[in-house]
């Protein structure tokens, strides 16, 4: 009885053994196939009115909290954050939209001439 015992277990692990793939791949981190290196995009907040405008973006995890990690880009003049690594808590992020340097300016104007307009309307 102790012959088949051992011989049913032997057989079990060996099943075991094969049913796992020993060449198993680790698990792809979220956005690992998206391409967002050389890229620009403009990044915008779900509950505030902040808005992040980063190059090179990747998906980083730290610690147990997931964030879009970049360099920030656009005019010196006007963001603290050109040239620096910027990090964006994934659960603040609302969208994120890819634009090119044109588009960067475009929407410069746009802004600064909706700012101008709200200002002349009356209280």
């Amino acid at each position: 009885m102790k012959a088949i015992l051992a011989i049913f277990a032997a057989a079990m692990v060996a099943v075991a053994a094969t049913a796992i793939p020993q060449h198993a791949e680790e698990p792809t981190p979220l956005g690992a196939q998206q391409n967002f290196l050389g890229k620009s995009y403009m990044v915008t907040a779900k509950e505030t009115p902040a808005t992040w405008f980063m190059t090179d973006v990747k998906i980083v995890d730290i610690s147990d909290r997931r964030f879009l990690v970049g360099k920030g880009f656009g005019s010196k003049d006007r963001d603290y954050r050109v040239d620096k690594e910027v990090g964006v808590p994934w659960e603040q992020v609302a969208s994120f939209v890819e634009m090119s340097e044109d588009d960067y300016k475009v929407y410069l104007q746009m802004y600064f001439e909706n700012q101008a307009k709200k200002q002349r309307l009356p209280q």
